[in-house]
């Protein structure tokens, strides 16, 4: 199945032709491409991207010029992928290259949704966040990492799941699948609802653990300072209620077929019959 690999970015220069160097060597004797969708970075990122893809016939460059922002950039890098099998990742290296294989034979495994955790109990007893390891970083980048753990850990009580990262902005999924859910919210928040979405609509979902770095080069787009910490918290906040509302008051699939399906149909490898009804439940309830 061919690996349709999207990264966004913005003001990556730093970061940009490593990363490509890193992908190509991991993706070596793949059906892959790799598709950067760039929001006109004025360090000229987007430069960068557009000279290799002279000689790189894996690497695709979208430049929007009128559109900013992580979530519309992955639907924009989606609806312009050939692949099968959709992945996406930061730009900064705090997510590993060689997690993407292990992500592709999720799917080719029978999986329709493959999430990288930074949470997962690994054999090894490592810790998944090295944020939360790093003693000798910066107090408000362990604390951010405290703050994502236990984000999670509610998240997964609210919704009474057995999935351990919400959050981690490192994920694969069928492009049969994601195409039939719905992209709500601002920042990460987005990946949320589309896990919540599609493990109410009985798609399957298989987790991989991983080690979350710390930037190697540039700046951080988000969570700079305290102020951030605490307004991009009670945004988060506000979307967990959402999801307690839906899991405990509101089902979305409670009046719709999504709910009702047959356990063939739930499991059969052609989506089609499940998304559909999965998507119409949505859209009725406007989650």
């Amino acid at each position: 199945m061919k690996l349709s690999i999207i990264i966004p970015s913005y003001n990556e220069i730093e970061n940009i032709d490593n990363l490509i160097n890193e992908i190509s060597s991991v993706m070596t004797g793949t059906d892959y491409e790799l598709i950067i969708v760039d929001d006109n970075s004025p360090d000229g990122t987007w430069k960068v991207v557009e000279t290799r893809a002279l000689q790189d016939k894996n690497l695709r460059l979208i430049r929007r010029l009128d559109e900013r922002g992580l979530r519309s950039a992955i639907e924009t890098g989606i609806k312009n992928a050939s692949g099968e099998i959709v992945a996406w990742m930061d730009c900064d290296f705090q997510h590993p290259p060689q997690k993407l294989l292990e992500l592709k034979e999720k799917i080719e495994a029978g999986a329709d949704v493959a999430s990288a955790s930074r949470f997962m109990n690994v054999k090894d007893g490592s810790s998944a966040d090295s944020r939360l390891t790093a003693k000798d970083g910066p107090f408000i980048v362990r604390f951010h990492g405290f703050l994502s753990r236990l984000l999670n850990k509610t998240i997964s009580l609210v919704c009474r799941s057995k999935l351990t990262d919400w959050t981690s902005g490192m994920v694969a999924f069928r492009k049969s699948v994601v195409n039939r859910l719905t992209f709500k919210g601002d920042h990460g928040e987005y990946l949320m609802f589309l896990l919540f979405q599609s493990e109410h609509g009985k798609f399957s979902i298989r987790e991989v653990p991983y080690v979350l770095n710390l930037r190697e080069a540039g700046t951080s787009k988000s969570s700079t300072t305290y102020g951030d910490l605490f307004s991009l918290g009670l945004q988060y906040l506000r979307r967990v209620a959402r999801l307690a509302y839906y899991t405990y008051v509101k089902n979305p699939f409670r009046d719709g077929k999504a709910h009702s399906l047959p356990s063939s149909t739930k499991t059969t490898t052609d989506n089609s019959t499940k998304s559909v009804a999965y998507q119409d439940a949505y859209e009725r309830n406007n989650l």
